[in-house]
């Protein structure tokens, strides 16, 4: 489970140029206007070995396929049995439908410790309470690094409020997706502890660079 905002688009071609033709099931929430979705969608979809195209209501989810929230009208959530993906037409959560949150608080109650999310580039804190809720539910969490991030603001505060496992420069972040992907369960609290003083030591403001017209 993938939020991303503020230079997202670039972050996640960087991502999912890692993820083979058989990767795990993604789910992805890219605060954009919706009318853009399309073109990202195929844009994401010749770049990268998956599949990729904007979900459906009731999408399966299953190795090789990336699916993307679609519009600004309903949030993309989880299905209680975990093997779906379902639109939901509920208020915005943290400013925005769809919302990273709304996807994120869906997987830690549907999947608990069989889910990975990550958090990339964005403006705002989207995210940051669905990712605490994947990690306390067991769910591996990944977010990009200040240094990397065209904007550091949703990782910045899923950082500061303990979501985060890991921090990740954003050309690691695809081979540290698939790796926690490939090993679920609960994560190691030991790691886990030693993870959370190296991502608190590099929590400090947001950098905000480039344009923003082409987002929400």
């Amino acid at each position: 489970m993938i939020g991303a905002s503020t230079g997202g688009i670039e972050a996640l071609m960087q991502v999912l140029s890692d993820f083979p033709e058989d990767a795990p099931p993604t789910v992805i929430v890219q605060h954009i206007n919706g009318a853009f979705i399309p073109g990202l969608s195929d844009r994401l979809d010749r770049h990268c070995a998956p599949s990729v195209r904007a979900a459906e209501n009731n999408d399966r989810l299953q190795p090789g396929r990336v699916l993307i929230a679609p519009g600004n009208t309903r949030h993309l959530v989880i299905s209680p049995d975990g093997r779906r993906c379902q639109f939901d037409e509920s208020a915005p959560q943290s400013g925005h439908r769809p919302s990273a949150d709304a996807l994120l608080l869906s997987a830690a109650a549907a999947l608990g410790p069989n889910a990975v999310g990550g958090i990339l580039s964005g403006m705002g804190r989207d995210g940051a309470t669905g990712r605490l809720q994947m990690r306390q539910r067991g769910a591996w969490t990944i977010g990009q690094d200040r240094q990397t991030s065209v904007l550091y603001g949703m990782p910045r505060v899923a950082a500061e409020e303990g979501a985060l496992i890991e921090e990740l420069p954003l050309h690691m972040i695809g081979s540290a997706v698939l790796k926690a992907a490939s090993h679920s369960g609960p994560a190691n609290p030991t790691q886990n502890a030693r993870n959370a003083q190296s991502v608190a030591a590099s929590t400090s403001g947001d950098k905000p660079t480039g344009k923003k017209a082409y987002y929400d």
